[in-house]
């Protein structure tokens, strides 16, 4: 799980045993999913809710 902003899309090159499952997913879609019992590991949860927080101690800072 990963918080990314401000990316663009380009050409992945995964080694030959390599597999990676790709999502974009809101966060707020997460958190429902979260309130929802729908996401339960603790350490998925811990990191959702901490992103979470982040992203809004960033947007309040950023507003003044």
């Amino acid at each position: 799980m990963y918080l990314a902003r401000g990316l663009s899309y380009g050409n992945a090159h995964p080694d030959e045993d390599e597999f990676l499952d790709y999502r974009e997913t809101p966060l707020c879609q997460l958190i429902d999913m979260i309130m929802n019992d729908r996401i339960s590991d603790g350490k998925t949860v811990f990191g959702l809710f901490k992103a979470a927080e982040y992203l809004r101690r960033q947007e309040r800072e950023a507003n003044g």
